[in-house]
């Protein structure tokens, strides 16, 4: 196994704004994979909610995951054009209202739409983080760095899980 030294030591070795940048590309996809794994957790409380199957309810992960390209295509243009930074920042500011949004649904047509939308913002959070990181690190840290931040996905399925109606111990 290797000294923990020197897991940390390309770490270190960035600069203050190519830390912030990682720091921010693995805080982004990080949060993705939370909204992700929180919605499927909740769908039999939505469906619930709204009186309805929660196979309806799964409309609303379909809506994300079928959006994010037409996002990230959306994003990468504008952030082309426009820059990567502010893009990201108005990316970030707009995926955060719509899942805020998406608390307040007041019914499941609402909560589809917003899904829809919050798949544009999260596809081009996506796209432009990883445009940006990969701009802004040094070349040799480069592919490391994005596929640690692509683990993040992992690092969230293992946080504690509140129980379900549908689990063994729940």
């Amino acid at each position: 196994m290797l000294p923990p030294m020197s897991v940390l030591a390309p770490f270190r070795q960035l600069t203050r704004l190519q830390r912030h940048t990682f720091v921010a590309a693995f805080l982004g996809w990080t949060l993705d994979s939370l909204d992700f794994f929180i919605l499927i957790f909740c769908v039999p409380a939505i469906a619930g909610e709204f009186h309805t199957k929660a196979s309806a309810v799964m409309g609303a992960v379909f809506m994300t995951q079928a959006f994010r390209p037409v996002g990230a295509l959306l994003f990468g243009m504008l952030a082309d054009r426009y820059g990567r930074r502010p893009v990201l920042m108005a990316n970030i500011l707009s995926f955060s209202a719509i899942e805020l949004a998406c608390a307040f649904a007041p019914s499941l047509a609402a909560l589809l739409a917003l899904r829809a939308l919050f798949g544009l913002a999260m596809g081009g959070e996506w796209g432009v983080g990883a445009a940006l990181a990969f701009e802004t690190l040094p070349k040799r840290d480069a592919g490391r760095s994005q596929v640690f931040c692509r683990r993040a996905t992992r690092w969230v399925r293992f946080w504690p899980r509140p129980p379900s109606r549908f689990s063994s111990t729940g």
